[in-house]
């Protein structure tokens, strides 16, 4: 009650410990810069005048590592003969990717993944170098439209033009006489069909220069009575032998891919064609299969051939 003394609980530092945590935080971040300024300094003056006394860091250059170190940035011992007798000793750290921090990852296992994805990355340089880059790029065929080297007619005509080996239109009586063609409606450039229900065309690649695992499509889905019911099938053969002409009559994969949505909105899709088992290797030959299979019309907007 009112005049009786109470216990009160202070958990609030007093100001002698707000002083010596002031003073600790100041040093380690004093310590901390002055440590880096240093070590730039000496760096640098090493790198200028790489015939010092100093040992470790300070011996020569060579191949942009020091000569004394093992490739991980320590510095060697000043008796060569003491440290080339040390067994056990640390080893360069790898330079290819860490292996995935999965649950399964075990402390015993990862050093050894390690240096195996740098054997592997080491690897697939050689074999990069040796086919003159062929993989830095992974599409063998690939274009977008709309884009700013993708916005005409004719230059859509002339990247799909040369690997059109059929495009044929099941109404002969109808104005059309091809299957498909690059067209511009409401200011977007598209493959579309102009011949109906049934119009198809075929992409043809022989003897691929580049393995194909992954075939990618991207599809103008739209709204409205043109676009109710449209669908269209994709169908990928693979051939039976290494003549050209020759190409099983059953696909390896289809994929059907519609054209109409509720939305009162024309949206782009993506679609992705997984080969897996059914990926096509350098040499082989691929045909690609587009056909309408109900409505009155498409859009494709963009595909890729790719390795990966």
């Amino acid at each position: 009650g009112k005049g009786q003394d109470t216990y009160e609980r202070q958990v609030h530092h007093h100001m002698g410990s707000h002083i010596a945590i002031m003073w600790t935080v100041a040093f380690n971040f004093l310590n901390a810069i002055t440590i880096y300024c240093a070590e730039e300094d000496y760096i640098l003056e090493e790198l200028e005048f790489p015939h010092t006394s100093h040992g470790g860091l300070g011996e020569e250059l060579q191949n942009g590592q020091y000569r004394g170190g093992n490739g991980n940035g320590l510095p060697s011992l000043t008796d060569e003969k003491v440290a080339a007798g040390i067994k056990g000793g640390p080893g360069a750290i790898p330079n290819g990717p860490i292996p995935p921090l999965t649950p399964d990852l075990t402390l015993q296992e990862v050093s050894q993944l390690w240096e195996q994805s740098t054997t592997d990355q080491t690897e697939q340089c050689k074999n990069n170098n040796q086919t003159n880059n062929s993989n830095k790029d992974p599409c063998i065929f690939s274009w977008i439209a709309n884009t700013e080297i993708m916005k005409e007619v004719t230059t859509l005509d002339q990247k799909m033009n040369p690997l059109i080996s059929s495009n044929t239109s099941p109404n002969p009586a109808s104005n059309a006489t091809i299957g498909w063609r690059a067209q511009v409606d409401n200011n977007k450039l598209g493959f579309v069909p102009t011949g109906g229900q049934g119009s198809t065309f075929v992409l043809e690649m022989n003897n691929l220069r580049d393995s194909i695992k992954v075939i990618n499509i991207m599809a103008m889905k739209s709204y409205g009575d043109k676009w109710e019911g449209s669908k269209i099938r994709v169908s990928v053969f693979k051939s039976t032998s290494t003549a050209a002409s020759k190409f099983s009559d059953v696909p390896v994969q289809t994929l059907e891919v519609e054209g109409s949505h509720a939305s009162k909105t024309s949206v782009t899709y993506p679609y992705r064609i997984e080969l897996k088992h059914d990926s096509f290797r350098v040499g082989e030959s691929l045909r690609v299969k587009f056909e309408l299979i109900s409505g009155f019309t498409f859009k494709i907007t963009g595909m890729s051939f790719c390795n990966r």
